[in-house]
């Protein structure tokens, strides 16, 4: 119930006669649901159902989009609800003088204000590192220490029903190659947190934070939530072997059916390795 029938490609989103062809295709094949999964698309799909607004969109409302598809917005946001996140400034609105006053000592972390993965990021090592940046740069001091990455669901009544930490052991290309799902109660209450206090918030979604062991166990103290996400994460098979069964839940309740009593039901350290693409050329 969860494989694709039927494969299309459409133009671009900035084609004009991108909308025209998806209208098409939903009157072809009398489509009533709506599953987004390019963040950079999010806030046009948003738009789209209020247009439309007999199509049910599988995705977080416009409030939520602005805040995880824009990195000062989250970093703000996570602040406004007593969360820990590092410190930052906007390449276009910061010389680096002052940029080194807010985030001390060199080296840094770049990113595009709106990316995601590790598209445009990179280490910024000297001022001539931090001029070359792009603009629509966000800056933040090198975090170090364990990755986690935190998945939820919320369902229709925005009602966060489940939350499945796991620990990024290995990175490949911004998303996790090898790691474990962990069973640990400030990760829990991070997550649950985030999801709930995020305005029109619904199906999965995924944050990720930084602990710094050298500062203690995970806690408020010796941690820094670093990203917001509206979406599936690259992560998410690892969510799924655990118990997260995120795709069907949102097919069961676009279909106005109940979740099952088994939401909520996970397990702990559950691994997950992905075979990457050199390994699988070999």
């Amino acid at each position: 119930r969860t494989n694709g029938h039927y494969f299309y490609t459409t133009p671009r989103l900035s084609d004009p006669s991108f909308e025209p062809t998806i209208l098409q295709l939903i009157e072809k094949h009398s489509i009533n649901a709506i599953l987004p999964t390019r963040q950079q698309e999010f806030a046009w799909w948003s738009d789209f159902a209020k247009r439309h607004s007999d199509i049910q969109m599988l995705l977080s409302g416009r409030r939520t989009i602005d805040i995880c598809n824009h990195k000062a917005n989250s970093y703000e946001f996570v602040k406004t609800i007593g969360l820990p996140t590092a410190a930052y400034v906007l390449k276009n609105d910061t010389n680096f003088e002052a940029a080194q006053k807010i985030l001390g000592a060199l080296p840094w972390f770049a990113k595009p204000v709106d990316g995601s993965g590790t598209r445009g990021a990179g280490k910024v090592e000297t001022k001539e590192d931090y001029e070359k940046l792009e603009n629509d740069a966000i800056v933040q001091p090198m975090l170090k220490g364990d990755e986690y990455t935190i998945n939820v669901y919320v369902d229709k009544n925005k009602k966060c029903r489940v939350v499945i930490p796991h620990k990024r052991i290995e990175v490949y290309d911004g998303e996790v190659s090898v790691g474990v799902s962990v069973d640990d109660p400030y990760l829990l209450k991070v997550g649950r947190t985030i999801a709930e206090k995020l305005p029109e918030a619904y199906g999965p979604m995924c944050f990720q934070l930084f602990h710094d062991k050298t500062l203690g166990a995970l806690n408020e103290k010796s941690t820094f939530v670093n990203d917001l996400n509206a979406r599936f994460g690259g992560g998410y098979p690892l969510a799924h072997a655990a118990g997260g069964h995120f795709l069907e839940w949102l097919i069961t309740e676009a279909q106005g059916q109940p979740l099952p009593p088994t939401v909520g039901q996970w397990k702990s350290g559950v691994s997950f390795k992905r075979v990457l693409p050199q390994a699988a050329a070999k």
